[in-house]
């Protein structure tokens, strides 16, 4: 306590230690004063008990605790809109790296809204991806479909969607692959192996003839191909409704059985016009038909456009002898177990090309081309009896599918295979486009070198150099960060004089042309370098060729898409990871795959980001129509192609070649307005031999054997690669390449070739003088490529062919 003077009016003061004493007048006195402790007065003081309020502040409590609990219910009563299923690919079946179609069920809230939905997945590198869908209401209590299409860049990838209303989330969700697609859930994509999809109430013997396919393989674990996915739709509904929606399917079967499942579709349906659409760009349709065929082929059903022929009527077909020479099978169809007449209800169709199977004047087996597609066409039903009791039933599907059931032979090479880095031909080609001009590639020996020498440099010599020449070693705290900043600027400028500054792309085109339609398909891979970190908007823009005034399409009826390229198989970069990667970059750049949706100022990617001295791989498929192709004339005689070619162009076709059945012929270069002869007096060679460079060696005793020249899987040339992609099947398949081909499968085209169809593929010359050809990449609206960059187009020409 502490010593004061006080002037005491009342209170008491002390004398001693437990002395106390009234101080009666006030006087000074040098003592410890004890004050009595003051009473606090209340912040809210207390009414009297004669005031009004005391019967007020109960009410007003009550009120305000009423009015508390009243928040909370009405907050519950506002119920948001929620995201409550996906449906993933078709058969719940997709590929990755591919477009693949997405159903989403959102369920209202309590009040209408309007919005859209955005999907955002990684992509091939691990970077999100967004796509945005069209505007949307989702009205209160119900549930609305929302179907997009998405590009899924990694096997077990997750889906974030998103609906978006005035700027803000409304619902949110994110979905997560399983083992099991139950509506909340979805599987894991598919890599490397072949997707069937069967449209019906059952797979129609696709499953078996898949099971035979994946026998033939030598070594699916090491091949990287394993069981051939099959996909069952039973709700037509669930079909897409754009062409690149089925990009990942290799075929589709079609099982008319029950037309029930086809009466909801219109013949001008946009699911009906995207499978024709598929089909002309290159698409594979086996259409089933038979008791039910007068429903399910009248004129005014939905898949009467499919048929290759006009329906005459349903008649029953009693001998079976056909099927099973057909497909080379042993065992008989499977006759009526109660000792009846078997009898098989048959579609009978007016046609006249393209049998190659029939029982007396039936047509059992239809094989047309229709565009740079074809549609097998099987007068029966195989999901009913007999067929689906028959025990050969795969080996009729596949003989449909032309699957190739030959034994594989194990190949030495293939345990070296995984040292490239790539198992599909696509990515051999991604690889092939990473060589560009001016930008050398740092090798590994030389980045071990720097790394131990660095070490060796900022330990060892730092240490000598204080210690024997300076003989300060306190001077470390100078020496050692100068030696770092010394290593890192020569790190630096090594990089920068190997890589360079400037921007740079490497493209290489494939037009295909049917000239019978004059469809256009067009299909671009490109890689760019980038020297900085930089965000780009990136669009595709077709370049027909032709001389000028001609009458070539507008721009604006060219459709198509261009996206990022993903790299097949679980390597270094692969979209099938072993482990787990994290991505280098959270916030998503949105595609554009359908025009319709796209805003008029941004590309078809827009703000896809690439990272300093990095490059990213894209591809593009757009279509188009043209007047401008070439004028053939050709027709077999005696198993020789004869007529004319003419290049209406103004730039020559180099490197020409013209396959047709089993027989390739060389033409050399046509000059602009140039024409050409096709007859007995060309050297011909069989196609497979031509491609696999066939040829005679020495062998013992000095007696010739033939042999093959080996594929070679290091090669970086695009022109080399593609030629074995377009005819990849021709070729002998993987028993050839050892190389998978089911990323990009529909740039092979081998299957026309059995059609009455002559292919004719050629180079183009780029001239500074002549119309551009392939197709444009445009940031902005400016092209990005220069002069120097490589471009390379390759054109691909499809001709009808005469039977004489």
């Amino acid at each position: 306590m502490k010593k004061r003077k006080w002037r005491v009016e009342s209170g008491e003061w002390r004398v001693g230690k437990n002395m106390r004493a009234p101080m009666p007048t006030p006087r000074e006195y040098d003592t410890t004063f004890v004050a009595k402790p003051q009473a606090v007065p209340p912040m809210f003081p207390l009414p009297s008990p004669l005031s009004p309020l005391p019967c007020l502040l109960p009410t007003a409590y009550c009120l305000l605790f009423l009015l508390f609990l009243a928040v909370p219910a009405a907050a519950q009563s506002i119920e948001r809109p929620e995201f409550t299923g996906i449906r993933v690919g078709l058969g719940d079946r997709y590929k990755v790296g591919v477009w693949t179609p997405v159903e989403l069920t959102l369920r209202g809230g309590s009040a209408s809204l309007t919005g859209f939905v955005t999907l955002t997945v990684p992509d091939g590198d691990g970077i999100p991806s967004q796509v945005v869908t069209k505007p949307i209401q989702a009205l209160a209590g119900r549930e609305t479909v929302v179907r997009s299409c998405v590009r899924f860049g990694r096997t077990r990838s997750e889906l974030a969607a998103e609906f978006i209303v005035d700027g803000k989330a409304a619902a949110r969700r994110t979905f997560e692959p399983s083992l099991r697609a139950d509506g909340e859930n979805f599987l894991e994509a598919i890599d490397e192996q072949p997707l069937l999809v069967a449209v019906g109430n059952s797979t129609a013997g696709l499953e078996e003839a898949a099971k035979l396919r994946d026998s033939s393989l030598s070594d699916p674990n090491r091949l990287g191909a394993h069981h051939t996915e099959i996909g069952l739709v039973t709700d037509v509904e669930r079909l897409p409704t754009h062409w690149y929606g089925y990009e990942g399917v290799d075929a589709l079967l079609i099982a008319a059985s029950d037309p029930e499942m086809f009466r909801r579709l219109a013949p001008g349906d946009a699911r009906m016009k995207a499978l024709d659409e598929w089909i002309r760009l290159g698409g594979r349709l086996i259409l089933c038909v038979g008791a039910q065929a007068d429903e399910a082929l009248a004129p005014n059903s939905p898949l009467a456009g499919f048929a290759p022929g006009r329906l005459e009527k349903v008649v029953p077909l009693r001998q079976t002898a056909a099927w099973e020479q057909f497909c080379g099978s042993t065992a008989p169809v499977p006759q009526p177990k109660d000792g009846s007449t078997l009898s098989i209800p048959c579609a009978k169709l007016a046609v006249a090309e393209g049998i190659e199977a029939r029982q007396d004047d039936l047509p059992l087996v239809v094989r047309t081309p229709r565009g740079l597609g074809q549609i097998v066409f099987v007068a029966a039903d195989l999901d009913q009896s007999p067929f689906k009791k028959w025990g050969d039933r795969g080996l009729l599907v596949a003989k449909l599918l032309d699957f190739s059931l030959a034994r594989e032979n194990e190949n030495p090479e293939d345990q070296y295979r995984g040292g490239y880095g790539y198992s599909d031909l696509a990515g051999q080609l991604r690889s092939a486009l990473d060589n560009f001009t001016g930008v050398k590639v740092i090798p590994f020996a030389l980045v071990a070198m720097m790394i131990v020498a660095y070490i060796l440099l900022i330990g060892p010599g730092d240490y000598f150099l204080l210690k024997k020449i300076l003989r300060r070693m306190e001077w470390t705290w100078f020496t050692f960060p100068i030696l770092v900043a010394a290593v890192g600027l020569t790190a630096y400028w090594l990089a920068y004089y190997l890589k360079g500054d400037q921007l740079r792309v490497n493209q290489v085109d494939l037009v295909d042309v049917d000239v019978s339609t004059n469809t256009v398909r067009g299909t671009t891979w490109l890689n760019i370098f980038s020297p900085r970190m930089e965000s780009f908007d990136l669009s595709l823009q077709p370049a027909l060729p032709g001389k000028p005034g001609d009458d070539e399409t507008p721009r604006e009826k060219s459709a198509g898409y261009f996206a990022w390229l993903g790299l097949p198989g679980s390597g270094l970069g692969g979209m099938n990871p072993r482990g787990g990667d994290a991505a280098l970059l959270s916030r998503p750049y949105r595609l554009w795959p359908d025009a319709d949706l796209k805003p008029p100022a941004a590309g078809s990617l827009e703000g896809v980001p690439i990272q300093v001295w990095a490059t990213k791989s894209f591809t593009g498929r757009w279509r188009t129509e043209t007047k401008v192709v070439p004028r053939a004339e050709l027709a077999e005689e005696q198993q020789d192609l004869v007529g004319s070619i003419a290049n209406p162009y103004d730039f020559p076709l180099v490197n020409c070649y013209v396959a047709h059945d089993r027989w390739v012929y060389e033409l050399g270069t046509i000059e602009p307005g140039a024409t050409v002869r096709l007859g007995t007096h060309l050297k011909r060679n069989d196609l497979q031999n031509f491609l696999t460079g066939f040829h005679l060696v020495e062998g013992d005793k000095d007696a010739p054997r033939q042999a093959t020249t080996p594929f070679e899987m290091y090669n970086r040339d695009p022109s080399y690669i593609l030629r074995i992609m377009m005819f990849y099947e021709a070729a002998g398949g993987r028993a050839y390449t050892r190389l998978a081909n089911d990323y990009q499968s529909f740039v092979d085209l081998s299957y026309l070739l059995k059609t009455n169809r002559a292919i004719l593929w050629a180079d183009a010359v780029q001239d500074a003088n002549a119309s551009k050809q392939g197709a444009i990449l445009l940031r902005g609206d400016t092209p990005l490529a220069r002069n120097e960059d490589r471009h390379a187009v390759i054109y691909r020409f499809v001709f009808p062919v005469k039977m004489k």
